[in-house]
């Protein structure tokens, strides 16, 4: 989630005493990067195997209801509750399902899900959020400690086949850090957690179109953890959410985007 941030902070920390003339500074700067980079790389892969589910019937969620629900927008924003630790204590589905509640003030599925109904959603969870556009704003987002991603791009042109159900449109996932040249994302239709995409690959499923005349959102949601949330927050979550409109946090993308079609 925050490979440079950590990285800089080891280097920051241990880089005098790396660079005396007991330790050619050199070798010792190298071994620390790598350690570092190392231990960034186990972090981040642990946070994508604890906090992925799926949108589908699989070991990760065995409750999931049918297929084509439309739950990729409420699943990402599940995977992220779970990595931020403010998720309530439930099951999988019924994650996903107060997550769909949060966004869209129903629980009814099958409709389409929008990055401003993210942006709604997160305070009733206890956490900030702001959109983001392009992939240098995703990578710095990233960068930063107990910040997340939630991506409304298309696999279709990049990664579709590397899904348990491939297809081309509109969808969301979660991306928990970069590692290298790599994305580490958590896709709600993917097989297992901590999916690698090269950003060049990223690159390209945020900026297709997600369907016939839908213009790319190209970049997503960034959500990090504002507060608790209190019992009367999330008590007041169920009928409470007002409809998103169409098109994407604010007037960025005035056709609909995201969800499954």
């Amino acid at each position: 989630m925050a490979l440079n941030a950590l990285m800089a902070w080891l280097l920051a920390s241990f880089g005098p005493w790396a660079a005396s003339p007991l330790t050619p500074a050199p070798v010792a700067t190298a071994s620390l990067q790598a350690s570092a980079f190392a231990t960034a790389r186990r972090g981040v892969v642990a946070l994508a195997d604890r906090s992925f589910l799926t949108q589908y019937a699989s070991a990760y969620n065995p409750d999931a209801t049918d297929l084509y629900a439309a739950n990729c927008g409420p699943a990402s924003l599940a995977m992220v509750l779970r990595a931020l630790g403010v998720a309530p204590k439930v099951g999988p589905q019924e994650l996903i399902t107060d997550a769909r509640v949060a966004m869209t003030g129903s629980d009814q599925t099958g409709s389409w899900t929008y990055p401003d109904q993210i942006l709604s959603a997160a305070p009733r969870f206890g956490l900030a959020a702001r959109e983001v556009h392009g992939l240098r704003a995703v990578r710095a987002a990233e960068a930063s400690p107990g910040h997340l991603v939630i991506l409304n791009l298309n696999p279709g042109p990049a990664y579709a086949d590397r899904l348990a159900h491939p297809f081309d449109g509109g969808h969301f996932a979660v991306v928990i850090g970069f590692i290298g040249p790599d994305a580490i994302l958590d896709d709600p239709m993917a097989r297992a957690p901590a999916l690698r995409v090269s950003t060049a690959d990223l690159e390209k499923a945020l900026t297709a179109d997600l369907g016939p005349g839908i213009p790319p959102y190209d970049g997503g949601v960034e959500l990090w953890r504002a507060s608790v949330p209190s019992p009367a927050t999330l008590a007041s979550t169920e009928g409470s959410a007002s409809g998103a409109s169409a098109g994407g946090a604010g007037a960025a993308s005035p056709l609909p985007s995201g969800g499954w079609r």
